[in-house]
């Protein structure tokens, strides 16, 4: 349980520190140089779309260690592990099409933004980037707290 709770915190924190980017968050003029908005946006969404995948990636893994340890506990847990790892794969592509449509979010989230102060709308963005990653980090990480605390409250014979 201790090894669950620290290797946690450790991913929680991890994984928070990389959601931040010094460079896109940088102040900046108004558009210039024949540059859309749309084409500003781009670096935006690659790093939404670089740490999505890393969210998914180590949040995956955690929870596969987390099943394996379950299954190695008793027969009860092993039989839940088995029902996350089928739950956590009939869930993918719903889940994955539902946060395909945050990148049109933060685009929205953009315009507004420029509307409102063409000088500060980076920063803003960034904000919101940031806020999104750690929603979508918590969404994920709901699974994993459960088989946490299942493998808790497990009081072996």
């Amino acid at each position: 349980m201790h090894w669950a709770s620290t290797e946690l915190e450790r991913l929680q924190a991890e994984l928070a520190s990389s959601f931040h980017h010094t460079e896109l968050a940088g102040e900046s003029n108004s558009i210039s140089d024949g540059a859309t908005l749309k084409d500003l946006l781009v670096p935006y969404l690659q790093h939404f779309g670089q740490q999505q995948r890393v969210i998914e990636s180590r949040t995956s893994t955690f929870r596969a260690l987390l099943r394996a340890r379950l299954t190695r506990a008793s027969d009860e847990l092993a039989r839940l592990a088995q029902l996350d790892d089928y739950i956590e794969r009939a869930m993918a592509a719903p889940q994955l099409r539902a946060m395909a449509g945050l990148s049109a979010l933060l685009e929205t989230r953009a315009q507004k933004h420029y509307a409102a102060d063409p000088r500060q709308w980076r920063a803003r963005l960034c904000s919101d980037l940031q806020r999104l990653l750690r929603a979508e980090l918590d969404h994920k990480l709901q699974a994993v707290l459960g088989l946490i605390e299942a493998l808790g409250t497990h009081n072996p014979p």
